[in-house]
């Protein structure tokens, strides 16, 4: 059974979740996005963030601004916020990457302006609050 918020579908086993789940914030204030990967064949959580990292420090006007390993529901996840320049303004993201066994979770927070500590703190509140479930 797969489950959104407005139904439970059997969905074949064959199917792969690529589902992209988007929740708009008050206007200005950014957007919170959570899609899915599948982890490249005999590759863990470190070598999918090492992949990622590199394709981000290839965006225009990238600069790191911190990073940590953590976990979220128990799993090991890894937190990594950059700003960058898209063609007409700076972009803010916080993304945090959770290991879901073979996929991953990757959830991204974007911004117009600089994260303050309660907009980190709020993010922190909604990482706290994940409880993954299993696969069915």
């Amino acid at each position: 059974m797969y489950l959104i918020s407005e139904a439970r579908i059997a969905i074949p086993h064959s199917w792969k979740d690529k589902t992209i789940n988007v929740f708009a914030l008050e206007p200005g204030e950014g957007s919170f996005v959570i899609t899915r990967d599948d982890l490249p064949t005999g590759s863990g959580l470190s070598e999918y963030v090492s992949m990622q990292l590199s394709a981000l420090r290839n965006m225009p006007g990238y600069v790191g601004l911190g990073e940590r390993e953590m976990s979220v529901s128990a799993r090991p996840a890894y937190l990594h916020e950059y700003r960058w320049m898209n063609e007409q303004a700076e972009v803010f993201q916080i993304v945090t990457i959770v290991d879901i066994e073979e996929r991953v979770l990757v959830l991204t927070r974007t911004s117009e302006t600089p994260f303050d500590d309660a907009e980190r703190g709020q993010l922190h509140a909604v990482l706290e609050s994940i409880v993954l479930t299993p696969r069915m």
